[in-house]
């Protein structure tokens, strides 16, 4: 009698077990914040739920031993909420080979309600915070940066850059901390009932971001000491808007990313397809009450004299406008690191200050500079001149002259002309039509 064929047992199916602390321990040391949604349909869109969740997770995770255990519970509770373990879940999971994935989108998930809650708790853990208003509310660590609390103010020249806005209407405006402009908590989500940046708890706070020790994005102004370290903001890595060039051609997206692909002929006629963007560099007069990003960076991660040579004040108004000079950056890859060379668009470009001192001591006396000639215009013009320039070529860099000149000939190749869309947008001076 033949021996009867054993049946081989089927594979049990995996079933995922909750997260817990030790998990996210786990996720927090092998998996980049990204890959929590490689698994996902898509991307997290800008300034969508998730994008957010993305924002302050990276914050947070890295800070996780410092958080409460009310926080931790929280945070915890989010995750079980938000996020499945995947057949790839092990103890030291492969990074390429996501181990959880999102069970569905936050908004079929949570309300609104919840979901500000949770994204809040991340916020306090992740982030530091100070006083608009110069008073001693806030981190300790952060107050202690807060310069010329209770003092006389004066005046000191500062740069800042600008994408979004035209020229003329940046000069009509200023600047506020991104949470408190109508347009952009609107279309960036900022006024959002889940986004906790809509509550005036928070936005009336001024944010540092614990890990990154660097300026928070939506609650502050970030002003530069030099104004090539400005020109090299907005970052690719902050603008969703660029994030498309990654692992593409230029040429093969100049048509579904149109505002951002254009056609740069270099001098001796070569012509290639760029990514491109604006940076509207505006001089200010910035009173000298504000957060020294510079000296707290210098705290923990540089040496003090090698900080990004950057300050964050609550506010610019538009008095403190002493001119804008409109940039055409013309990038050189897909990232901050690859640098750009960038033309002044001279015909958008204004200054504002006027010639006259008589008027000049009146504009200062405004703003409550007792000594005029602590900030005379011949300051102010040396400043505006440093500007005047064709082409620049530079990258980000987190020293202290907060960029670094790129050196190849490819880069410095002088750019004659940029057409986007068949319409002219910059024409170097003085060159042949």
């Amino acid at each position: 009698m033949a021996a009867r064929a054993q049946a081989v047992p089927a594979p049990q199916a995996f079933v995922p077990t909750p997260f817990t602390k030790a998990d996210l321990g786990t996720l927090r040391n092998n998996v980049p914040a990204d890959n929590l949604f490689a698994r996902a349909a898509s991307n997290p869109a800008p300034y969508s739920r998730e994008y957010y969740f993305l924002y302050l997770w990276k914050e947070a995770a890295p800070r996780w031993n410092g958080a409460t255990l009310d926080q931790q519970n929280k945070i915890l509770e989010f995750f079980n909420r938000a996020f499945l373990k995947t057949e790839d879940w092990s103890g030291h999971p492969d990074p390429l080979r996501p181990p959880v994935q999102p069970k569905e989108s936050f908004q079929a998930i949570f309300s609104d309600a919840e979901l500000c809650a949770y994204l809040e708790t991340m916020l306090y853990v992740g982030f530091e915070w100070y006083s608009a208003k110069g008073s001693s509310e806030g981190i300790e660590n952060q107050v202690r940066y807060l310069k010329n609390r209770g003092k006389d103010i004066t005046y000191e020249i500062r740069w800042r850059a600008e994408k979004s806005r035209d020229v003329q209407t940046l000069i009509k405006q200023g600047f506020l901390a991104q949470a408190l402009v109508p347009v952009l908590r609107d279309s960036m989500n900022l006024s959002a009932s889940w986004n906790p940046f809509s509550k005036r708890s928070v936005n009336s706070k001024m944010w540092f971001r614990g890990h990154q020790e660097d300026n928070e994005w939506y609650t502050v102004v970030s002003v530069a000491t030099n104004w090539r370290a400005a020109l090299t903001f907005p970052k690719v890595e902050q603008s969703p808007e660029l994030q498309f060039l990654k692992g593409r051609r230029p040429e093969d997206c100049k048509w579904d990313h149109a505002a951002n692909v254009a056609l740069v002929e270099f001098q001796g006629g070569t012509e290639e397809y760029r990514m491109i963007s604006y940076s509207r560099v505006a001089l200010l007069l910035v009173d000298t009450m504000y957060f020294d990003t510079q000296a707290r960076q210098g705290k923990d991660q540089h040496d003090g004299a090698s900080a990004f040579p950057e300050q964050a004040v609550s506010k610019v108004g538009s008095k403190s406008i002493m001119g804008v000079a409109e940039f055409i950056r013309v990038h050189h890859g897909p990232e901050d690191k690859d640098g750009f060379s960038a033309v002044h668009n001279w015909p958008a470009s204004r200054r504002v200050f006027p010639d006259e001192q008589s008027y000049f001591n009146k504009l200062l006396a405004v703003f409550g500079v007792k000594d005029p000639a602590e900030l005379n215009k011949d300051k102010l013009r040396e400043a505006w001149n440093q500007v005047q320039v064709n082409q620049v070529n530079l990258k980000w860099q987190n020293t202290a002259d907060g960029y670094a000149d790129l050196v190849s000939a490819a880069c410095k190749m002088p750019i004659v002309k940029i057409t986007q869309q068949g319409r002219s947008i910059y024409h170097r001076p003085g060159w042949p039509a």
